[in-house]
């Protein structure tokens, strides 16, 4: 599936394409959600202290496939880590699979997880 996506960490430029898909995904199906906005999108990953953890599959300019975490500062025994809680993440409907394995989310996920988790990097990622 990847062959037709560029899947890659977040890029300055991409935030309206993300929030874009976003909007068209989760929108109308949560009224507690409403409009996601450029301010909170900014607050939630760039402004991040503990950084960002942002990735996308792109095709043909449109944002396809957002997969991200909020990461945190936490004292694990007097050593400052990281646990990221992942949120925002969704595939546009127009690229999505149904239950064909492993789609786009999937294939965005791993690559977003293996660069992001493991013992010298994100000690914990978790997702509700």
């Amino acid at each position: 599936m990847s062959d037709s996506y560029e899947i890659r960490p977040f890029e300055e430029g991409d935030e309206a394409g993300i929030l874009a898909t976003f909007n068209e995904v989760f929108a109308g199906t949560d009224s507690n959600l409403g409009q996601r906005s450029l301010e909170y999108w900014r607050w939630a990953y760039p402004a991040n202290p503990a950084g960002i953890r942002a990735w996308v599959a792109v095709r043909e300019g449109e944002i396809a496939c957002h997969y991200a975490s909020q990461p945190s500062f936490v004292d694990i025994d007097g050593e400052e880590r990281i646990f990221g809680q992942i949120i925002d993440s969704m595939v546009h409907p127009a690229h999505g699979r149904g239950l064909k394995r492993p789609g786009l989310f999937v294939e965005t996920a791993q690559r977003m997880l293996a660069a992001t988790c493991g013992p010298d990097k994100d000690l914990v990622t978790y997702g509700w």
